[in-house]
Order: structure tokens, then C-alpha cells, then sequence
């Protein structure tokens, strides 16, 4: 099963804007967030704090949680890469992606999430070409759905279901990102349209 500690995820990771589809995107202060009972069958939760967006993810799970938003780029999180991160050799490689949005998911309570049930978002602006939705997993950005529907300027994700269910502590932290592009963290040619992903599994497989 899939840990995350306190330890190596600190802090609330934002939820940020890049200029495909979201210019002039600013965070807005806010309070702390309330925090939000799961349930089984998914619990739809605002992702607030950033002017010209709004969004929804519906989490399914147990314990309890809180989600938030900055348009400014998490501090040490890894950059979006077309190529897989590897324990024993990692490549950075360079990559055309656009983050639109990064979502952070934080544990109020040890929470298990099995999935998400749907994700929306919308933006200031349409954005441009395909959007992912990516997770990020030691220390490397992973795609778990897309592309998105795309009606308007609001970009819909389907079921995601994670397998193994991701544990956190309390205070740990899941975080997202909404970007344009291409999948990353598997080989484009493995990332069917539609198909959610899980690294842990693809890890497995690989080795």
C-alpha cells in the first residue's frame, strides 16, 4: 500500500495556474480550510483559494481531510517530465507540459482514499490541447487520468480508482496537478485515452 508521512510531504502543496488557459491567475488568502468527512462512495470538496478558478474533487475513502489552492508552484515538488523516474537511473528530461492547476489533498486524520469519483474544474480561460490529471508519488509526477472532457473553459476528469488504496498519516499530504499536454511518469503509448493509471502497479510490472 501506498505511505505517505508527514515527514516527506510537508506542507499544503497549492494549486497553481500556468498561463495555457489560466492568465492572470492570482491565489487569494484564505482561512484555513475546513476539514471534510469521506465517504465509500465520494465526497465532493471545493478546491478553492485561487481567483478564476473554480473546482471540485469527489474523494472516496474514509478519515478526514482538507483541500486547497495557490496559484504558485509547490516548493520541492518535482518538475512535469515526459520521461519516467527511475530509482536507479533518473532522467529529467525536458517537457512541452503546461500545470494548470496543483491540488493538494491534506489529511486531517489517518485517511484512506480509494479514488476519486470526478474532478472538474473551471477555468478563466479554454484551455488548449489535451488535459491530464498527474499524482505525485515518490518524488516523481505520474498520470492517473485523462484527457479530460473539455466543454468550455471547464475540464472534466472521470472515475479514478487507486489500487492499492493510497494511506495517509495525519498532516500528509496528496498532491495533484491539472496540466496540459502529454502523460507523464509512463510511456505515452501505455496512457490510453480514458484509462486511469497507478505507478505502484506500472512500478511493479516494470521490474
Amino acid at each position: 500500500m501506498v505511505r505517505f508521512s508527514f515527514a516527506a510531504l510537508v506542507g499544503v502543496v497549492a494549486l497553481g495556474v500556468a498561463a495555457c488557459g489560466g492568465g492572470g491567475v492570482t491565489s487569494t488568502p484564505q482561512a484555513a480550510a475546513a476539514s471534510t468527512s469521506l465517504s465509500a462512495s465520494g465526497t465532493p470538496i471545493s478546491a478553492t483559494g485561487v481567483t478564476g478558478i473554480t473546482g471540485s474533487v469527489t474523494i472516496a475513502g474514509s478519515g478526514r481531510v482538507t483541500v486547497s489552492a495557490s496559484a504558485s508552484e509547490p516548493a520541492g515538488l518535482p518538475a512535469l517530465s515526459l520521461l519516467r523516474a527511475n530509482s536507479a537511473k533518473s532522467e529529467a528530461g525536458t517537457s512541452g507540459n503546461v500545470p494548470l492547476v496543483y491540488i493538494s489533498i491534506v489529511a486531517v486524520t489517518a485517511t484512506t482514499i480509494t479514488g476519486f469519483a470526478d474532478a472538474s474544474f473551471t477555468f478563466s480561460s479554454v484551455p488548449s490541447g489535451s488535459v491530464y490529471l498527474a499524482q505525485e508519488s515518490n518524488g516523481a509526477w505520474n498520470t492517473i487520468d485523462g484527457p479530460a472532457t473539455i466543454s468550455g473553459a471547464t475540464v472534466t476528469f472521470g472515475p479514478v480508482t487507486f489500487s492499492p488504496p493510497v494511506q495517509l498519516d495525519a498532516g500528509a499530504v496528496l498532491n495533484l496537478v491539472v496540466y496540459g499536454g502529454s502523460p507523464v511518469g509512463v510511456s505515452p503509448s501505455a496512457s490510453p485515452s480514458g484509462v486511469p493509471l497507478n505507478l505502484d502497479g506500472l512500478e511493479r510490472a516494470a521490474r
